[in-house]
């Protein structure tokens, strides 16, 4: 890990501050110790050498420790506040060698800390916030300082309980309004003990010091030294995030740089409205960076949605597709269904995003209108706070998505028109700074795609305007986020460690517009930067359909997701990458992927297919990792592609209500599962983490077939509505039951499916699978569950005449009872989620058994107008252990064998025996053997032929011919 300089202080610097802090020294923070001790577990504060001594045994990380939820930030913010009282108990006795090392050590903590305050903890949070201000106010003479205590200010007032005019902001009105008046006692207050009498120590002592040294205090301290005192704040230097009058902005502007000689000029005569004229022909040069930047990044928008929103009809689509007309302009504050995701598809900016598309595109000029007047809409009424907001225009990760992802593409589209640049494109940029600002100050409290968004966006501001004289702060810090964000959130297989399909992209497209503007604007990056986004974006080549859309696995969008636009974009930033090119070409250029199957062990997904062509078979296989985020009940789900079509599909999620629905979309009951007595998967209620890989699971990739088996031996519990498990839930686990599944692939053919439900006694097992519907037309009413038919011994078929079909083919010990559920609301089965809630067949097999059972399907791919099915029929079988099971499927072609087990097993029966896990055996009509393979095998006999016999198990054996 290659630590940053820039977080380095000079020995000049150093030296500058310790002679400043000994010319006027702030006081002694007496107040504070006592507190600190109850805080830090009742040691007294360390002497200075001591403290010293211990920061050698430990020293402060450059990033925290790896971790969605990293324990290390309370003990930092601990130590700093104990470094600080150390320095300030000591200052006029201390030499100067001490007093530096001091300062370097307390310098070191205020830079980490600064850089993160991601966490759950509001203790933290507030403690992180008490930190960076006093360092801030008590170390004015470093050039740093103003940035600690304007973002320590503001994160300090962000995790207090709000008073004042917090209490009326829009993000606080609606969090009281969706979660509950609980949710401001989840704030420390300051009658807390001891944290709230630390708050209550800081903002009093900052008031004075502030006064005394005449710094400038965001006007929060007011309110809230007014709700401790009963008295006015007097003080007339004040600051905060947002940029308030022109003559700021210019201030934060690097007129030295000589591109920006002309704004110089202006702003040294008074004429503003020169200045921002030349400031604004300045940003324009950022619309030459439009045809290349374009390029695999969804600039191709519906015309028809452009004309709507210019009729203000706003299609929201954050985890929805919901029409919604606004009858009195925009309300940036809107929240539909008490869902909040109604508002984020608002606030992140996507309909202007496609106005200025369609502008490009057209050159139309009511998009361009209807473009700025939008913008001028919201920058009116959404301006920065100081305080980070939980919901609304400031919810942080809308404010990197819009700083990152979306106003780079508008000011590339839109900056170098003449009306653009007189009515907006300054505002925009002063808006720009206040973004940069705000992410700075403000943090997700978890580690995944939020924080990467967050950070990119941050980095991103640095590039587009390097003149801001905070954008070295914004690159530096967004850089030393990154590293640790992306160590967090990317598994080594490549996987965005949420393990979401569609959410894979959200933050990968962010970092790819930093590593592209970078690129772009000449900066660096380090190395395994690069090789970090290529990997990221190799996903979408292995996970990809043979429709080149992505399978919709975990929380998605309803929507299809192809990934030729990232995959074009990929080929862009990666040109030596032929298998990017082939499928960003839809096949026409570059050259596949060797491998047809591919495995990503730590995300826990298995892909086969039989080859790169549309018609191909393809089974993605769920057998892993949980997800970092935006998790499904649905460990051994799997998604079935054949013949042109998605035939088995997951339904996703529509929305995050937390209605009827939700247990429905997350839950095991929303995929290809089994349930045991009702209950299914909850792996919400795990109190461990998951290793990964996970040691159980078995993929065995071969010529002709995949073998993929995994486990889920977590437990059976019901699921209630909403994230957060019920004690009814957690009542309800049974450890005693375990799921294996078993994936044997014919490559091109057909899948055999087998469950094993172990356990002891009687109960009731339904197996779940879901039919895909048809897409017609990507929208609402485009889309149909399609027609499917009950046929004899429990086989259910999809019967869609001019497509690919599925036959399920049940082989159970007894006929199962069968069920086919279509829309059903009470209780809510058969729903898929693609551009609205769409009903879809549920097929569930039911069956009261005496545990253990073993229950075999053939998943029987049907071409377009053909029905003929294959005889199916199970082979009796004698093992010892292992619960192993054997069915023929005949044709008029072939006969095929398969023996499969959930772990290795010693199997006989009336023709042959078997040492391994899963067999094949392929016969023509003859009775000839055509082909064998045999996974984690160690002996195979064929009428008395001894076919293999090796000293210890063979992974996968593989052979064609008699």
């Amino acid at each position: 890990m290659n630590r940053d300089p820039y977080f380095e202080p000079s020995d000049e610097v150093l030296s500058a501050a310790l002679a400043e802090l000994r010319a006027d020294p702030p006081g002694p923070l007496t107040g504070l110790t006592p507190l600190l001790v109850r805080l830090d577990g009742g040691e007294e504060p360390l002497d200075a050498a001591r403290l010293l001594d211990e920061l050698d045994e430990n020293p402060l990380p450059y990033i925290p420790e790896i971790s969605p939820t990293p324990s290390d930030l309370w003990p930092a913010a601990v130590r700093g506040l104990r470094l600080l009282i150390a320095l300030a108990e000591a200052l006029h006795d201390l030499d100067d060698e001490t007093a530096l090392a001091l300062l370097r050590a307390l310098y070191d903590h205020a830079e980490f800390l600064y850089c993160f305050n991601v966490t759950r903890c509001m203790s933290t949070r507030l403690l992180n916030g008490a930190f960076l201000t006093l360092t801030g106010f008590y170390l004015a003479g470093f050039p740093v300082a103003e940035s600690w205590r304007l973002t320590g200010m503001a994160r300090l007032v962000s995790h207090l309980q709000p008073v004042g005019s917090a209490l009326e902001q829009p993000g606080i009105l609606a969090a009281r309004d969706i979660y509950g008046e609980e949710w401001i006692q989840r704030f420390p207050n300051l009658r807390d003990e001891p944290l709230g009498s630390l708050a209550t120590e800081v903002i009093l002592w900052v008031a004075q010091r502030a006064r005394q040294a005449k710094l400038a205090l965001i006007p929060a301290w007011a309110e809230y030294y007014h709700h401790i005192t009963g008295e006015t704040l007097r003080h007339d230097r004040w600051t905060g995030l947002r940029v308030i009058t022109e003559e700021e902005f210019w201030e934060a502007i690097d007129l030295e740089r000589p591109e920006l000689a002309d704004v110089r000029r202006a702003v040294e005569n008074g004429d503003d409205a020169a200045a921002r004229e030349a400031y604004s022909r300045y940003i324009a040069r950022l619309a030459s960076l439009r045809d290349e930047y374009f390029i695999g990044r969804g600039t191709d928008v519906d015309l028809a949605e452009a004309d709507e929103i210019c009729q203000d009809i706003f299609t929201l689509r954050a985890h929805m597709h919901h029409r919604h007309r606004f009858t009195n302009g925009v309300d940036w504050t809107l929240i539909l269904f008490r869902d909040i995701e109604s508002n984020v598809s608002l606030n992140y900016h996507y309909h202007p995003y496609v106005l200025a598309m369609a502008f490009c595109r057209t050159g139309d000029e009511r998009y361009l209108i209807r473009l700025i007047d939008l913008l001028r809409s919201w920058l009116e009424v959404s301006p920065v706070p100081d305080r980070g907001q939980p919901l609304l225009q400031w919810r942080t990760l809308e404010a990197g998505n819009r700083s990152g992802q979306i106003w780079p593409m508008i000011l590339m589209a839109a900056a170098d028109q003449p009306r653009f640049q007189r009515e907006l494109l300054f505002d925009m940029a002063r808006s720009y700074l206040e973004h940069g600002r705000y992410l700075l100050a403000h943090q997700a409290m978890f580690g995944n795609n939020w924080f990467q968004v967050e950070s990119t966006g941050l980095g991103v501001t640095a590039l587009l305007f390097p003149e801001f004289k905070e954008s070295e702060r914004f690159w530096h810090c967004a850089l030393r986020r990154l590293e640790w964000i992306n160590r967090v959130c990317f598994l080594p297989d490549g996987f965005q460690a949420e393990c979401s399909t569609t959410y894979h992209w959200f933050p990968v497209r962010g970092l790819t517009a930093l590593y592209e503007l970078a690129r772009l604007t000449g900066r660096d990056l380090p190395e395994e930067f690069t090789d970090l986004v290529e990997q990221a974006m190799s996903v979408y080549v292995g996970i990809a359909q043979p429709d080149l859309n992505v399978p919709l696995l975990n929380d998605c969008s309803p929507a299809l997701l192809s990934v030729v636009e990232p995959l074009t974009l990929a080929t862009k930033l990666f040109p030596h990458r032929e298998d990017f090119r082939y499928l960003a070409s839809r096949r026409s250029e570059g050259k596949p992927p060797e491998a047809t199957s591919i495995a990503y062990p730590h995300a826990g997904y298995y892909i086969s297919r039989n080859g790169w062509d549309e018609d191909a078979l393809y089974v993605i296989f769920d057998a892993g990792y949980y997800g970092l985020g935006h998790q499904h009940e649905d460990k051994l789900n799997f998604v079935l592609y054949a013949h042109g079509r998605p035939l088995i599909h997951d339904p996703s999620i529509y929305q995050y209500k937390h209605d009827e629905f939700e247990p429905y979309w997350r839950g095991p009951r929303g995929h290809n599962a089994i349930l045991v007595d009702g209950k299914g998967q909850n792996r919400r209620l795990l109190d461990r983490p998951e290793p990964r890989p996970d040691p159980d699971t078995v993929w065995v990739a071969g010529e002709r077939c995949d073998f993929g088996l995994g486990w889920y031996k977590d437990g059976f519990a019901t699921r209630s509505i909403g994230p957060v498990p019920s004690e009814e839930d957690r009542a309800s686990l049974d450890r005693s039951i375990r799921h294996a599944r078993a994936l044997f692939i014919v490559k091109g053919e057909y899948v055999v499916l087998a469950d094993w439900v172990l356990g002891n006694g009687e109960h009731t097992v339904e197996q779940i699978f879901h039919l895909a519907p048809i897409v017609e037309a990507q929208r609402e009413d485009g889309v149909r569950p399609g027609a499917v038919v009950q046929e004899r011994n429990g086989v259910v078929r999809s019967a869609e005449p001019k497509m690919g079909n599925i036959a399920l083919i049940p082989v159970f010990p007894k006929r199962p009872g069968v069920r086919i559920e279509t829309g059903q609301l009470d209780p809510v089965r058969g729903w898929a989620a693609l551009y609205g809630k769409q009903p879809a067949h549920d097929v569930t097999y039911t069956v009261r058994t005496t545990l253990p059972a073993a229950l075999p399907v053939v998943l029987w791919p049907l071409p377009a107008g053909q029905t003929a099915l294959p005889r199916v029929t199970p082979v009796a079988v004698q093992a010892e252990e292992g619960h192993p099971v054997a069915l023929k499927v005949t044709t008029d072609e072939a006969a095929d064998l398969f023996v499969l087990a959930p772990q290795p097993a010693s199997v006989r029966w009336d023709e042959g025996a078997f040492d391994g896990q899963a067999l094949w055996v392929r016969r023509d009509p003859s009775g000839a053997i055509r082909h064998i393979a045999a996974v984690r095998a160690s002996t195979l006999t064929l009428t008395g032929q001894t076919i293999l016999k090796a000293a210890k198990p063979q992974e996968l054996f593989e052979r064609s011919g008699s």
